[in-house]
């Protein structure tokens, strides 16, 4: 498929990703605003990042408990090695279609068991996708999205990497989103509809997503929606 014509079909779609927590939060009375290009891109508080046992001192903005199966020596730099592959061979929006399939797939059926399927425990996305799907579950309502297809993702920074040079925390721009989306009752019928970008746009989030070790599933960190845009 040409970029154009995926472009096309984003253009018909839903902000499925920054409005995923407006809607749940709207049908519970609370009202979420989305950070502009300048508060989602930077950050001046210096926290610790955690992934299992390694513990990495950086300027960024979560901490992210995952679990992994090895003991290393923490480090007090980001980038603990070069990357044995480069950042951008690798398939990012494969990566990234994969995990938003299974955050639609959790508000498409929610159990707050398996939210730390999606989001890594202890993290702002973990926190708020625990929120959305109790609230969806409190409200007999459900998030029924189409497939997540991202347009466009782009490389931030690499926050942390394994000791074989493997990105295990990284930050991505991601445009794109599913094709429609709908919220419904527990009987099917349809509450609402999502919202549409504007027309010639894209929705984008700032996403920071993280795994124990490189043979473990990606899970979201943090998740920032953005002002759409074209890509």
């Amino acid at each position: 498929m040409t970029f154009e014509k995926r472009r096309s079909r984003y253009l018909a779609g839903l902000a499925i990703v920054a409005l995923i927590g407006a809607v749940a939060t709207s049908c519970s009375g609370d009202d979420d605003g989305s950070a502009d290009d300048t508060t989602a891109a930077s950050t001046t508080e210096k926290v610790t990042t955690t992934i299992g046992t390694t513990t990495t001192t950086t300027a960024a903005t979560t901490t992210a408990p995952l679990d992994a199966t090895t003991t290393t020596t923490p480090s007090t730099t980001a980038q603990l090695t070069s990357p044995t592959t480069s950042i951008d061979q690798i398939d990012w929006i494969s990566i990234v279609d994969e995990l938003y399939d299974r955050k639609f797939d959790l508000l498409r059926n929610p159990d707050p068991a398996r939210a730390g399927e999606v989001a890594s425990e202890g993290n702002p996305a973990y926190e708020a996708l625990l929120k959305n799907v109790t609230d969806l579950l409190a409200q007999d309502i459900r998030i029924d999205a189409a497939p997540f297809v991202a347009a466009r993702v782009d490389v931030g920074n690499v926050i942390q990497v394994s000791a074989d040079g493997q990105p295990l925390v990284i930050t991505l721009i991601v445009w794109g989103g599913a094709g429609s989306g709908v919220v419904v009752d527990a009987e099917g019928n349809v509450v609402s509809t999502l919202d549409t970008t504007p027309p010639g746009t894209l929705p984008r989030s700032n996403i920071t997503i993280g795994r124990g070790a490189p043979d473990q599933p990606w899970l979201f960190i943090e998740e920032t929606p953005l002002a759409p845009s074209a890509p």
